[in-house]
């Protein structure tokens, strides 16, 4: 299998820069001066998949995994 790059891979999308910033990190000012900015996600769930644990005779596979 050949090597290859990010910047050889077409991909879906606006084109992506992975060179970054290096030692030029871009100086950023968050409201009121805040030193902290948190992202807060909370992902809830209901299941209906077989289950071992909850009392069902199997169990799901792994296909949503994959």
């Amino acid at each position: 299998m050949a090597y290859h790059s990010f910047k050889d891979i077409e991909t879906p999308g606006p084109k992506r820069d992975f060179v970054g910033y290096g030692r030029t990190v871009p100086r950023v000012r968050w409201p009121r001066d805040a030193r902290l900015s948190i992202n807060v996600v909370l992902n809830y769930e209901e299941g209906s998949e077989y289950s071992h644990p909850a009392g069902d005779k199997r169990s799901d596979g792994l296909q949503e995994v994959i």
